[in-house]
């Protein structure tokens, strides 16, 4: 395993192989670029220097949540499945602290007692009715040489307190499982890595601040865009194609502005991942050079209409935005447009 993150591995994405064990197979896995900016990675590997979980804010789209898997990847590239270091804790509004460490099936045993001895599949041991949570999971299977990478995705969907409840665990990387009537605690080898992302829809606690490292992902500027446009959708850099892509990104970046300028955001703006899937109708409507003559009317008809949005593209009036379905996604800044 590496002791630093570079942001290197897959910037361009890759395609990497992973075995598994169980089902004896090996698979392709392919992983998309991520184009991790100086201070990301910087923040990163200060996490990693003072065992700290990373706590990142930003616009939703901006990358927060893959930071984790591009983590795991980079960092046991070695591995046979860098999955078996990798454990993911989505947070619901209902979510509580003790979820993310182990859940004890009561029921289950319950159930499982009505039955009689000689057809009952399980032992009624306690311990039998114990499930692991991915924070339990990260902990346990986190050692020297070999951390685990724990995401815990939008930790502002929980309520106030779901914060407060996890500092010991997050302080110690250990945990107790009182059903078990076990004192002593599950303890990690080494702390694994802990990746925290926020969407600011709740303040959180200073107390939990003060045992993160913060970052918060700016939106990235031109050449960034168009790095990662290249990087995506292309694999050989050709004249065209990056005309094709600077004019989109140029197209986007004004219209990020006009939005700022005129105090038009209204719940999500836009960002790196609106501009992928918008860059995608783009492109794929632009390559339709010739329509198929076999094609019934209607359906030629309504492509030939997706087409004629393009020439909106290169339109000096913001009011001209081809597929504007794709990049806005609140109804006050899409009238604004019409």
């Amino acid at each position: 395993m590496k002791n630093i993150f570079t942001g290197t591995y897959l910037k361009k994405g890759r395609t990497i192989q992973r075995k598994l064990a169980k089902e004896n197979q090996v698979i392709k896995q392919t992983f998309p670029p991520y184009d991790a900016s100086d201070d990301l990675v910087q923040a990163v590997n200060l996490a990693l220097l003072l065992q700290k979980p990373l706590l990142l804010m930003g616009e939703p789209g901006c990358g927060k949540s893959s930071l984790a898997r591009v983590l795991a990847c980079e960092l046991h590239q070695d591995a046979d499945d860098y999955e078996d270091f990798y454990f993911e804790w989505l947070i619901k509004s209902s979510t509580k602290a003790r979820e993310g460490l182990y859940e004890y099936d009561a029921i289950r045993r319950l159930g499982n007692a009505q039955i009689p001895k000689a057809d009952r599949e399980e032992d009624l041991h306690i311990k039998n009715y114990i499930n692991d949570g991915p924070l339990g999971e990260a902990i346990q299977k986190s050692k020297a040489g070999a951390k685990a990478i724990l995401l815990i995705d939008e930790i502002d969907k929980a309520d106030l307190d779901f914060p407060n409840d996890l500092l010991n665990e997050l302080d110690r990387a250990e945990y107790t499982i009182p059903e078990l009537g076990n004192k002593a605690p599950i303890k990690a080898e080494e702390k694994p890595i802990i990746i925290i992302t926020s969407n600011r829809e709740k303040d959180l606690p200073d107390a939990f601040l003060r045992r993160c490292v913060f970052h918060f992902i700016k939106p990235f500027d031109d050449v960034r865009l168009k790095n990662i446009l290249s990087n995506r959708f292309y694999k050989k850099k050709e004249a065209v194609e990056e005309e094709f892509v600077s004019q989109v990104v140029d197209r986007f970046v004004s219209i990020r502005k006009e939005l700022e300028d005129k105090q038009l955001i209204v719940g999500k703006n836009i960002s790196t991942a609106e501009l992928i899937d918008w860059f995608q109708a783009l492109k794929h409507y632009s390559q339709l050079d010739a329509l198929d003559k076999k094609q019934d009317k209607e359906e030629k008809a309504l492509l030939e209409k997706m087409i004629k949005e393009l020439e909106k593209l290169p339109a000096k009036t913001l009011k001209e935005i081809p597929f504007r379905q794709v990049l806005f996604k609140n109804h006050n800044t899409l009238l604004n447009f019409e």
